[in-house]
């Protein structure tokens, strides 16, 4: 992994804030209720190593303009 310098941290937090700034939060609240294994822990698919990390990928998909074609490294801060 390429170490990342403080100016580089400081424009990639700069960018994420804006990004969220652009997203709706009803919207983002509804995407996330609509998906029981980031929050219900009384199912199986809330202790699922594959299923949680699709289901915030999912969201992402759905709350991000265009987030499938930004650079993997990118959807990984997210």
């Amino acid at each position: 992994m390429a170490k990342v310098s403080g100016k580089q941290q400081e424009q990639q937090m700069k960018d994420l804030m804006k990004l969220f700034d652009e997203i709706n939060t009803e919207d983002f609240i509804l995407e996330v209720e609509r998906k029981p294994a980031i929050w219900d822990f009384r199912i199986e698919a809330y202790s699922n190593k594959i299923e949680k990390p699709n289901s915030w990928s999912d969201i992402l998909k759905n709350s991000i303009p265009e987030f499938e074609e930004k650079p993997v490294g990118e959807q990984n801060v997210l």
